[in-house]
Formats: C-alpha cells, sequence, structure tokens
C-alpha cells in the first residue's frame, strides 16, 4: 500500500513539475522527424498482463518494422534528437503516465516484450510477480546499454548474450528483497547516476568518434596517443630507475603499452578529483613495477613530474614499490604479490553492492598467479559474478628466478580462468589498437568477470634489454642508458 501510494504521489507531482520539459522534448521530436510523439509498444505488465508503455519516440517512424527489439547506440534508426533522449534517459520519463494508471512503478524489474516473457522459466517468471519498473538495479547497472551493444552484427542476440542473464538475475533479486527503503535507494542512485552523466559523461568511445574528443577533454592531446604515452612512460621509467639504481625495468617495460592504452584510452578518471566517487580503479597488484605506474600518473597530471626526481630516495613520495600514501591516483599499496587481485575483488564488490557504476581493473604479474590468494580471489570473482572487474595478466613469461615454464608451469592458464567462470580473451600485450579494442568491450560477458591475458615481452622497446631476466633485477649503468635512451629515440 505504501509503495502504491507512493507511486501515485511522485508520478502526479513529477508529471506536473516535468510539464514544459515534456512540452518542448515533444516539439523538438515532430521538428526532427514526422510521426507520433509516444511510442507506444506492448509489454507484459504484472502477472503478464500486457499494456502500452509510454516513451518519447527516439527512432523513425516504423523502426520496429525494420529491425529487432534491441538497438545499440549506432542504431541508424536513431534520430539525433533520440540519441540525445537516450543518452540522458529522458525518453523514458513518459512512464511516469504508466505508474499514474497502476500499470507500472517507478521502481521494479524493466518491462520486457511478450515475446521475451513467454521464454520465461518458471525462476524468471517471479520477475512478474510485480509491477514493471521505470528504474532498478539493472538499469543503473546497464545505463549504457546502446554502448555495450555498440557495433554488434546482431543487437537483439549480443543483448541475450550480454546482458539479459545479469539483469534476469538483478531482476529476481530484486523481487526476493524487495522493501520500501531499497526503492528509495535505487531511486537515489538512479538520480545520481543521471546527475554525474550530465556532469561528465563516462562513457568510452570507440576509436574514430567524433565524440570522443569532448568526452576526453580533460586528457592532454599527447596522453591520447598510445604510442607517445608509451614511449613516455619508458623514458621516464628508465631515468627512475638509473638514478635510483633500483630494479625490476623489465617488468615495467613489458605492461608500458598497457598502462598507456588503459591511462590515454579506457579508464574514467580525471586527474583534477582523484577521489571521485564514480572514478574507475586501477589495482597494480605487481607493485614492483610501480615506477612505471608513477610514470603515467605524472605524465597523466596526477601530481608533478619533478616528483620522479626523487624516486626511491629516503624521504621521498614515490617508494620502491606502489604506494597510496600521499600519490594521487595511487588507489593502495602493493607488492606483497597475490594481494592486488583480492583487493580489487573487495572494491568490485562494494561497487556491485553498492549500485555504482565504477569498474576495477587490475594488473598483475604472471608469476603471482603461484599464489594461492590469488587463485582464491580468482574463484571468488566468478562466484559472485563481478562482471564490474577486469584482471590483465602481464604474460611476460618471465619471473624472479626464470622462466614461468621452469619455475611453475601456468598453462593452460587461459582455460584456467574460464574454468572459474571467468571471460577471458589472449591479446597480444603490445599492440596498442588490439589492446583498446579488446578493453573498449569488457566485459565480454555479463555476469562474469573478465580477464585479458596479455602476452607481453619483458623489456620490451629496448632491444638489449627484451626477454632477458637479468632486467628483473638490474639498473642500467650510464653507457646502458645512453644506448637505451638512443633506441627510445630521446637523447640522454
Amino acid at each position: 500500500m505504501l509503495k502504491r501510494l507512493f507511486d501515485i504521489v511522485a508520478s502526479f507531482l513529477g508529471l506536473l513539475l516535468l510539464f514544459l520539459l515534456f512540452v518542448a522534448l515533444a516539439i523538438l521530436i515532430k521538428l526532427e522527424s514526422p510521426g507520433p510523439v509516444f511510442y507506444r509498444g506492448l509489454r507484459a505488465g504484472r502477472y503478464g498482463k500486457p499494456f502500452r508503455i509510454f516513451k518519447f519516440r527516439t527512432m523513425v517512424v516504423n523502426a520496429d518494422k525494420i529491425g529487432g527489439p534491441s538497438s545499440s547506440a549506432d542504431d541508424p534508426r536513431i534520430t539525433r534528437v533520440g540519441n540525445f533522449l537516450r543518452r540522458y534517459k529522458l525518453d523514458e520519463l513518459p512512464q511516469l503516465l504508466n505508474v499514474l494508471r497502476g500499470e507500472m512503478s517507478l521502481v521494479g524489474p524493466r518491462p520486457e516484450v511478450v515475446q521475451e516473457v513467454l521464454l520465461y522459466t518458471e525462476k524468471e517468471k517471479r520477475l512478474l510477480e510485480v509491477r514493471p519498473g521505470i528504474t532498478d538495479w539493472a538499469s543503473i547497472r546497464f545505463r549504457n546499454e546502446g554502448e555495450i551493444l555498440r557495433g554488434s552484427a546482431d543487437p537483439h542476440a549480443a543483448y541475450r548474450e550480454k546482458i539479459r542473464p545479469e539483469k534476469i538475475r538483478l531482476g529476481l533479486e530484486y523481487v526476493q528483497r524487495r522493501s520500501f527503503l531499497t526503492d528509495c535507494k535505487i531511486i537515489f542512485l538512479t538520480l545520481k547516476a543521471i546527475l554525474e552523466y550530465f556532469c561528465k559523461d563516462p562513457r568510452i568511445y570507440p576509436k574514430g568518434n567524433p565524440s570522443r574528443k569532448a568526452a576526453m577533454s580533460g586528457i592532454d592531446v599527447e596522453c591520447r596517443d598510445s604510442a607517445s604515452l608509451a614511449k613516455k612512460i619508458r623514458v621516464q621509467t628508465a631515468r627512475m630507475i638509473h638514478r635510483a639504481k633500483s630494479s625490476h625495468l623489465g617488468s615495467a617495460y613489458s605492461m608500458a603499452d598497457l598502462l598507456a592504452v588503459l591511462y590515454g584510452r579506457i579508464l574514467r578518471i580525471d586527474p583534477k578529483q582523484p577521489e571521485a566517487a564514480e572514478r574507475d580503479r586501477f589495482v597494480l597488484s605487481k607493485g614492483h613495477a610501480c615506477a612505471a605506474l608513477y610514470a603515467v600518473l605524472a605524465e597523466r597530471g596526477f601530481f608533478p613530474k619533478e616528483w620522479l626526481e626523487d624516486f626511491y630516495q629516503d624521504g621521498a613520495r614515490l617508494a620502491g614499490h606502489a604506494t597510496h600514501v600521499g600519490v594521487p591516483g595511487v588507489e593502495v599499496s602493493t607488492g606483497s604479490l597475490g594481494h592486488g587481485l583480492p583487493i580489487a575483488c573487495g572494491m568490485a564488490l562494494t561497487g556491485k553492492r553498492d549500485g555504482c557504476g565504477y569498474r576495477v581493473f587490475a594488473v598483475l604479474s604472471d608469476g603471482e598467479c603461484d599464489e594461492g590468494s590469488t587463485w582464491e580471489a580468482v574463484l571468488f570473482a566468478g562466484h559472485h559474478r563481478l562482471d564490474n572487474l577486469i584482471a590483465i595478466v602481464d604474460y611476460n613469461k618471465i619471473q624472479s628466478l626464470g622462466t614461468v615454464k621452469e619455475v611453475l608451469d601456468l598453462e593452460p592458464f587461459a582455460e584456467k580462468w574460464r574454468a572459474f567462470r571467468w571471460g577471458v580473451r589472449e591479446i597480444d600485450g603490445h599492440d596498442l589498437e588490439q589492446i583498446e579494442r579488446v578493453l573498449s568491450n569488457v566485459p565480454f560477458e555479463a555476469g562474469k568477470p573478465t580477464c585479458v591475458v596479455a602476452h607481453t615481452v619483458k623489456g620490451k622497446g629496448v632491444s638489449f634489454m627484451e626477454n632477458k631476466l637479468l632486467w628483473h633485477y638490474r639498473a642500467p649503468d650510464r653507457e646502458e642508458m645512453a644506448k637505451a635512451l638512443a633506441e627510445l629515440g630521446v637523447e640522454g
């Protein structure tokens, strides 16, 4: 009774307050495309009873006759005004009419087309026990659904594979645990997500999309060039390790290209707001290679580049293993191998339970995949369906005492992750375009964490360091430093 009363009052006030906005949007829709202002598709309501949904029309007239029920962000049927409405979920506002009429609720599993409901299993039919809603946990989780489906040859098939399973799971979880307080929390998180989307569009744009420049305006132009950024990382890292007479240059170089793409193209971060609530989290589990992380953070503007000059010195901010204390952009201190992925799991689980949209990326070494704690975390993530977690293994095949094959063979490596219910891809960890293409399409499977096995080369970028165990430990001397910088195309 309380839920229905709240629905009536909130929907009536919402319609009243949004009346002028409705009129303005209706005019824009009519000016761009002939046809009705509203789309009145048939949906299945409570107990399967069909009803006509109210939505602002975002596609050309008769779009349902020239394509499937699911659409991607690049669907040619979507009008320019429709693209704007969808981006900020404004097309859903007229469903307040459905709420007022008792066909929907403010919160509940999203209504499905009748054809989909006919395919429900007995378990899935529990979704019909409540009124469908304008928003729910799945609406927050998949608020960029169009972007997830972008580029799909068959968006409806991609929807069934990538989105539907997790939507169903979240819907059933809501039905089982629903309460008025839960509804209030979902409404708050929905409004929060929309507001943050207005303030800063968090989408990942594919390469070449003209909107990319606007979405990444906070990133220096040279940092958006992954090759240039990777080179800067290698140069800065070499200088840091040479000055400090420290180690792990080979380990830093094998992941330099991965860091360049992550920090230049993929991560939703803002150097001016390093602790923003909705930022993506990055955990460098192989904390011994932190010189490269410090380098990319300095290049991105998280802290002054002058800090790099004191790397690994007594009293300096930048310690020899990754430290987050007083270092903007470093999420957690690492270095003790096998701990990074478990921490990332905790971050990801928190994000899922709080309904946050951030993702958690963790870069692991292949050597730390000898650790039992790593495989406990792998099992944990699969069990909890942490599809906001992305583990990237820097698989350079050389660890501290020899080759991975000699010390503790990990093969068949990718199949092990798959067996623990992860979506897995193997890539060339130095092919910048491939790295970006793969990371732009995570998660690979809804309801599954993602593992990217990046085949890399220890010491990549400097010929005399490549595939050499020596450079796990040694710092370059003056002569080697000059040769390395020459190969990287810079003066000493």
